[in-house]
């Protein structure tokens, strides 16, 4: 960094000297950062190594995080702010805000759950499947009934339908053993193609997308073109992963049960934020499924339901017929 700091005066043109300015400072940056890697010697921190493979080369990424990032964020970013205003239509789980505010450390002098302005009764129904496989049975067994009953949805809907997954595994061997559909609907996966030409073909023909993490969230497609959004699996984080690890092991510390109190609430934001694709406006009509059998057979599925927008809940294949029927013959009106 200092000898590209000795090579800026040397430079004349002003648009070069922010570039190397800007590389100067990234290679002090990094180079403060290995010690701090190296050393751990942050508490509350956790580190770990990220290698993804690309065709030319590795992708290696060092990861230092925070346990709890709370007080940082109190020190840091709320204390200095007069005003802080927080809005989103996940930011509630069990139609409260006590998860979402201990886990940044934000006590609201305010705070209102308001209405939605989309009429969920009529514009949408959920579909739960409690005689599918639990997601802990054997692989094939499981991918197998998960692609059958994705078909049977993608068959009723026409298309239209957004798969979202929680691995890339399972959405691989569901896109495979989906491809009879490949001659009268286009099958686009995450990954082969780019997101923005995804989007345009599901918008142009009927489609479906299959697609993992950055679907379940900010992707906007109002009217026809979306009628079934399929949640494949509860989308509980990965109790391996190290931060989520280490979370449980800081509440576990704390005496504090970390399924209740940390994954629930998580994966009920997540699940919140797919069934948000559905309905983008106030004609929009359509079917989520939620795949995932626990949602019957356990106890915290209520919880999940609890926290959905209110919508008629069936199980039976018939009725999710039964309201495309309906919706198409009398459509929502503006």
């Amino acid at each position: 960094s200092e000898n590209l700091k000795s090579f800026e005066e040397m430079v004349q043109s002003e648009e070069d000297r922010i570039e190397i300015t800007a590389a100067a400072n990234r290679c002090m940056e990094f180079n403060n950062s290995i010690p701090a890697f190296i050393n751990q010697h942050l508490d509350g921190y956790v580190y770990w190594l990220e290698i993804t493979e690309k065709k030319r080369f590795n992708r290696v990424v060092l990861q230092g995080v925070p346990v709890n990032a709370a007080e940082e964020l109190q020190e840091q970013v709320f204390s200095k702010i007069d005003r802080v205003v927080l809005t989103s239509a996940t930011l509630t789980t069990h139609k409260g805000f006590e998860f979402i505010q201990e886990r940044i450390g934000f006590e609201p002098q305010e705070q209102s759950i308001l209405d939605s302005p989309f009429d969920y009764s009529n514009q949408a129904l959920i579909y739960i499947s409690g005689d599918l496989p639990e997601p802990s049975e054997e692989i094939e067994k499981y991918a197998s009934a998960m692609a059958r009953r994705c078909g049977e949805l993608v068959e009723i809907s026409q298309g239209r339908t957004f798969i979202l997954f929680t691995s890339y595994a399972l959405m691989d061997q569901v896109f495979d053993r989906l491809q009879y559909f490949s001659g009268k609907f286009s099958l686009l996966k995450q990954g082969e193609i780019p997101t923005g030409q995804m989007i345009r073909r599901f918008k142009e023909t009927p489609a479906v997308i299959f697609g993992t993490n950055s679907f379940w969230q900010g992707v906007d497609i109002p009217g026809d073109a979306l009628k079934s959004v399929i949640i494949t699996k509860l989308p509980f984080d990965v109790p391996s992963e190290p931060l989520t690890e280490a979370r449980i092991e800081d509440l576990r510390r704390r005496s504090i049960d970390p399924f209740l109190h940390y994954q629930i609430p998580r994966a009920i934001i997540q699940t919140k934020q797919g069934f948000g694709r559905l309905i983008r406006k106030q004609s929009d009509t359509g079917v989520v499924s939620i795949l995932d059998s626990r949602m019957i057979h356990r106890g915290y599925g209520k919880q999940f339901l609890d926290s959905l927008p209110s919508c008629k809940v069936v199980e039976d294949l018939n009725q999710v017929k039964e309201f495309f029927k309906l919706e198409t013959k009398a459509p929502v009106k503006n």
